[in-house]
């Protein structure tokens, strides 16, 4: 397993983790995991004899990251998140959030 390759991958769910806290709004962070779910898939693809234990790995590494940044910077997501609090104060279940 190339550990190294899934860390550094994962680098961009970090990215994409505090780009969402900061930056990026839901309706559009679809679009942005799709580019980055391409070019991953591609690079697993030519570096890897086992490309979908790598893509699962790095996909596990990847929501631990986004989680850990919603988490850690909880009151900044939920500011620039006015739907997400929304649902939140109305007792949606967080499995629904997505949706």
């Amino acid at each position: 397993m190339n550990w190294k390759l899934i860390f550094l991958l994962s680098l961009f769910g970090l990215a994409m983790g505090l780009a969402t806290v900061f930056w990026i709004p839901s309706k559009i962070e679809p679009f942005f995991w799709l580019v980055i779910f391409l070019l991953c898939a591609f690079i697993i693809a030519r570096a890897t004899p086992r490309p979908f234990l790598t893509g699962l790995l790095l996909g596990i590494a990847n929501s631990i990251w986004i989680t850990a940044c919603h988490i850690l910077l909880f009151n900044t997501y939920i500011a620039g998140h006015a739907q997400e609090a929304a649902m939140m104060k109305a007792g949606v279940s967080p499995k629904l959030m997505r949706s």
